[in-house]
């Protein structure tokens, strides 16, 4: 295009542009005008008009109920005498908002003649309301006079209401007359917009088309240039003899320089196979000590050049291996999870091994009371320092196998991979190393940067291929293992055997017998007496469940009862038992007319639960029971749960009247600190420290310090498991005030109880002694 046409061009633009100026100029004004009527028409229907006819509705129903006041007046007065204080009241409400609304309405319409219509005959009508006033009691008795002003009241008002339409009206057609006007005026302003978006359209078109002309051939010689140019990643051109004909910026900034680098010869390798090959396109992946690169390589036959991209992908490489790592690693420890263990296992399977591999499963115990306790920072530390402690222990396996690597699980559970025999030394003297290093470490606490702490930790241990072919069976069964081990307390590496798969599958089949049980058919209770150790008085029963299953008969609690705990059944079953025990001893004082505790243990779970003292109040309620006739035992492990709920509730249970026992007490977690806090009532004494008390010194020390801390906490103390004269008489030596045991008697059936105390009327006969 010749200098004149673009010249000329040019001016024809300018001269579109000027007169795109004037019209918009002239269409804005238009539009402001229009909205500024608009606004002012909106303004005075917003403030004037619409506030006026809610006033006039005002008016209309306070004259309206002016008129029924005073006919209210009328007839209550006729009935009898009538305080006419209320109705003086409202008639004055009546017309104060009368007047306001009257004085609103002349902001609006000062002077206006159904206005003034409107205030003078309300003025006559509230004189016809001190006239009804007057003919009324208790001055005057004037009723023929009351029904005359009654019935010119009612005249007025109707001469009040056409007033009050007239001013309505007349709003209405404002109203009417501002909509209108707006509506031509929008109309006005739609035909104007259209008409100037319809010239900007056309002009636009006129303008996109000279404009095109012109840029057209501009943009499609710079569009490659500059998206190459400006590309963040290098690039470089290279044609068939290996010279560099193009660098863009990032190129000339990264690597410029670098030509006789390991990265050129590998560009100038790939360039030479795609040269001898029909490839026309290439990714390879290069790094140094820094970077990793990913380079893409285009043939180009048209231009007869090699187009090398290359991509920065360090960052991108790095997290892709944090999360890989993060992926088969524990995030806390570092070690690799278990994700990692299952494919290390099922790799030795399919690869085979001339020599076995075992697999240690590693619990440890009281964790989750210890993060109760002191927060998870303070167990985080100290499962670091159980890595610690684990890899000492497995020293001996470092030395004489060729792997042995550490797993962890999420919480406090862990596994150890020993394979690769590299010395003499059998399997079986690495398991007595390793049980000498158990034993030792378990005599010292792991040390943290929080402090000291005692951890019970459990081993399992299964060899392959003796204990599974599979990498989920060799896990399954050194889970099953370690769980015997946890179960029965045992030091030392517990290693797998069939006795154990046998037990695990009955506590199983166990848990889901119980799960499915009836309890109204297969559990019962029985009932130990609790008797009074120096007047050998019945004073009271503790319940115990027992259960009697529909195929396998009597199961001992010991055996259901852990099953209970560790499935989250207890709750359920407890509720039960509290019920069935509160029931049976309402029964029984109905039926014996006697006094008569039972105690119910109840598990911290249970405790704990959502609305635990609201069922015992609803219990209590329901079959009418006094709660001092029930006692709750609790044993010393709610200590280290939630302490403060664990106060809460039973302070609520005290004061409801619920008589508190700890059991097993001295077997536990005995914190006097918290020991102190709790709202008791009584220390049941373990029968560990009740058995052979009159021959073992140390026992009778404990039991006689026991009976002395509860007499200072001002505490009854109960002992069980007495089944001697001779405990019998240390005990009430020691002033120990109940007892409960085979002495005594064993737990009996309801039935039993019954025909052996209650029917007898004399409770438990005393003791010789």
């Amino acid at each position: 295009m010749s200098n004149d046409g673009g010249k000329q061009n040019r001016l024809n633009i300018g001269a579109i542009y000027f007169f795109i100026i004037l019209t918009s100029g002239w269409v804005s004004w238009s539009v402001y005008d229009s909205s500024y009527s608009i606004r002012k028409v909106n303004n005075d229907l917003i403030l004037q008009q619409l506030p006026s006819l809610n006033y006039i509705a005002n008016l209309r129903h306070e004259v309206v109920e002016y008129e029924r006041v005073l006919y209210e007046l009328y007839a209550t007065t006729s009935v009898d005498e009538h305080d006419r204080t209320p109705t003086n009241r409202k008639l004055a409400a009546i017309n104060q908002s009368i007047n306001e609304n009257i004085r609103l309405l002349e902001t609006h319409y000062p002077s206006h003649n159904a206005l003034i219509n409107f205030e003078k005959d309300f003025m006559e009508l509230k004189r016809h309301a001190r006239l009804l006033d007057d003919a009324l009691p208790p001055d005057t008795w004037d009723w023929n006079e009351a029904r005359l002003q009654l019935a010119e009241i009612s005249r007025i008002n109707r001469i009040l209401k056409p007033d009050l339409e007239l001013l309505a009206n007349e709003i209405k057609e404002q109203v009417e007359i501002a909509k209108q006007k707006t509506d031509d005026q929008l109309n006005k302003m739609s035909i104007w917009v259209s008409a100037f978006s319809f010239v900007l359209l056309m002009v636009g078109a006129f303008v996109a088309y000279y404009i095109r002309r012109e840029k057209i051939k501009f943009l499609e010689r710079q569009r490659l240039a500059l998206f190459i140019e400006k590309n963040p990643n290098s690039v470089i051109c290279i044609d068939y003899q290996g010279r560099c004909v193009f660098e863009n910026s990032a190129w000339k900034n990264n690597y410029a320089g670098r030509k006789n680098s390991d990265l050129f010869k590998m560009i100038e390798q790939a360039i030479n196979n795609m040269k001898d090959g029909e490839q026309d396109f290439a990714v390879i992946s290069y790094n140094d000590e820094k970077d990793y690169l990913e380079l893409s390589i285009h043939h180009s036959s048209l231009l007869q050049q090699f187009i090398v991209y290359l991509e920065n992908i360090t960052e991108r490489e790095l997290a892709r291996k944090e999360l890989e790592f993060f992926a088969y690693h524990d995030p806390l420890t570092g070690l690799p999870n278990l994700k990692r263990l299952e494919m290390d296992l099922t790799e030795l399977i399919e690869k085979g091994s001339e020599y076995p591999f075992y697999l240690f499963s590693i619990g440890v115990k009281r964790l989750q009371l210890i993060t109760t306790a002191h927060g998870h920072s303070v167990s985080d530390a100290l499962i670091r320092s159980i890595v610690i402690r684990i890899q000492n222990i497995f020293f001996p396996a470092v030395l004489n196998y060729k792997l042995c690597r550490i797993y962890r699980f999420t919480g406090a559970k862990f596994e150890v991979l020993v394979e690769g025999q590299k010395m003499e030394k059998g399997f079986l003297q690495l398991v007595d190393e390793l049980d000498i290093n158990i034993k030792r470490s378990s005599k010292n606490p792991i040390k943290t940067n929080f402090g000291e702490f005692f951890v019970d930790i459990q081993f399992g241990c299964v060899s392959y291929p003796e204990h599974g072919y599979s990498a989920n069976m060799l896990l399954k069964n050194s889970t099953a293992a370690l769980n015997d081990a946890q179960k029965n307390n045992s030091i030392g590496v517990n290693l797998f055997n069939h006795e154990i798969a046998f037990r695990e599958q009955k506590w199983l089949q166990l848990e889901t017998d119980l799960r499915q049980a009836n309890y109204d058919e297969e559990l019962f209770l029985c009932f130990q007496p609790k008797v009074n150790i120096t007047s050998k008085a019945l004073e009271g029963v503790e319940a115990l469940v027992r259960w009697n299953h529909p195929e396998k008969g009597l199961i001992s609690p010991v055996d259901f009862i852990p099953v209970a705990e560790e499935s989250g059944l207890l709750i359920s079953m407890g509720d039960w038992i509290m019920d069935s025990a509160i029931r049976q001893i309402k029964q029984w004082q109905e039926t014996y007319h006697i006094e008569l505790q039972v105690a119910v243990n109840v598990s911290p779970n249970q405790l704990l639960s959502n609305g635990y003292f609201e069922k015992i109040k609803k219990l209590c309620d329901k079959y009418q029971l006094a709660p001092g006739c029930l006692e709750v035992e609790i044993t010393e492990e709610v200590m280290v749960e939630d302490i403060d709920l664990c106060i809460e509730v039973l302070e609520e249970l005290r004061g409801l009247g619920v008589s508190i026992a700890i059991d097993d007490f001295g077997t536990g977690y005995s914190s006097l600190s918290y020991l102190r806090k709790l709202p008791l009532s009584k220390l049941k004494i373990d029968r560990a420290f009740i058995t052979n008390i009159h021959c073992t010194e140390s026992q009778l020390a404990i039991v006689k310090t026991i009976i002395a801390l509860a007499r200072e906490m001002k505490l009854k103390t109960i002992a069980e498991g007495i089944e001697s004269q001779d405990e019998l008489f240390e005990l009430e030596r020691l002033g120990c005030e109940q007892g409960q045991g085979y002495l005594f008697s064993k737990p009996l059936t309801a039935d039993e109880f019954e025909r052996l105390y209650l029917e007898r009327g004399a409770g438990l006969k005393k003791i010789n002694g």
